[in-house]
């Protein structure tokens, strides 16, 4: 391993780790959204059959029932759509901190790549400057 691999194979791993983190986390969250969605548009049916109801008619305490039965399935779509609000704000944020730590990833990979030129470099310079100074003294002077 050359000097300075570890740290940046560190830091590279701890990145990698919170990225994978992060889309498990915004993964779950968009599943939980999903389900959220679902769960209003399984409202939203109720709602519109409850209200058939109500169109046909009936007697006046099965109106009544019909009509509290609305209200509070549109109290719960509400519920539902904050909470529908509140994940994509929470995805959103995430999001955010995915590519903040993608953009850090990708800046330790330039500067790990940087280092492995480096060291390469210093290598061959290293490696000339053996040839040359054999090559001096190969030379009858």
């Amino acid at each position: 391993m050359r000097p300075g691999d570890f740290r940046f194979h560190a830091l590279l791993g701890v990145y990698r780790t919170q990225e994978d983190s992060l889309r498990g986390e915004i993964s779950s969250l968009e599943r939980e959204r999903k389900g959220v969605q679902g769960k209003i548009d399984e409202l939203f049916r109720e709602s519109r059959a409850a209200r058939g109801i109500l169109a046909r008619g009936g007697r006046a305490d099965e109106v009544q029932s019909v009509v509290r039965y609305v209200e509070g399935l549109g109290h719960w779509i509400e519920q539902s759509r904050g909470r529908e609000e509140a994940l994509k704000k929470r995805i959103g944020e995430r999001m955010t901190a995915l590519k903040a730590i993608r953009t850090e990833r990708m800046r330790f990979g330039k500067l790990e790549e940087r280092h492995r030129k480096q060291v390469y470099r210093h290598g061959k310079r290293l490696e000339q400057k053996v040839t040359d100074e054999f090559a001096q003294r190969k030379r009858p002077g």
